[in-house]
């Protein structure tokens, strides 16, 4: 989590001071969340039983890529396209995205009839096709820019606002 938050402040600091613009660095985010991941999987794919620190590496630097989607990639980048609808858009697709983990442990169970190492490397170049497919798409097509029809309203008053200093509670429960 810690390093989710740190990452995400120096994605700040980018736009803040103009070094990048806030789609090129959701851009950026989502290609380090998705490529990593995928040179990862092809780098599992070359290791063996004897290489246990390359695969400890490999592990690490997986997770380390995989975090770069939260605080300044995609998951965030609802709030951006769509402010007003972002939770509920964010929840919809949430839920589709999980299945792809219930697809994954479906066709592993599939293709592992045991588990060695022989039988991941199929996973391993199937999943490694995912990241990268996902990580092609979202370069010419992710953007931070705004929907006009999902920005809040202005923040004009409107008729129905009152200070709260100028409500009377018991007319309100009367």
């Amino acid at each position: 989590m810690w390093y989710s938050h740190g990452k995400r402040i120096i994605a700040d600091k980018f736009v803040r001071k103009g070094i990048m613009s806030i789609t090129n660095t959701r851009k950026l985010s989502n290609s380090i969340t998705s490529f990593g991941p995928c040179l990862c999987m092809i780098s599992f794919y070359f290791c063996d039983e004897k290489q246990k620190v390359l695969s400890i590496l490999t592990i690490l630097t997986y997770l380390a890529c995989s975090g770069f989607g939260y605080g300044s990639g995609y998951v965030v980048n609802f709030n951006d396209i769509i402010p007003m609808y972002s939770g509920f858009v964010f929840g919809i697709v949430n839920t589709f995205s999980s299945l792809a983990g219930v697809w994954g442990n479906m066709i592993a169970a599939i293709v592992l009839k045991e588990s060695t190492l022989s039988n991941w490397r199929p996973l391993f170049i199937l999943f490694s096709i995912v990241y990268f497919l996902a990580g092609v798409v979202y370069l010419p097509w992710g953007s931070a820019l705004p929907e006009k029809w999902a920005e809040f309203p202005a923040n004009a008053p409107n008729d129905e606002e009152v200070p709260m200093q100028d409500v009377n509670l018991n007319e309100v429960h009367a």
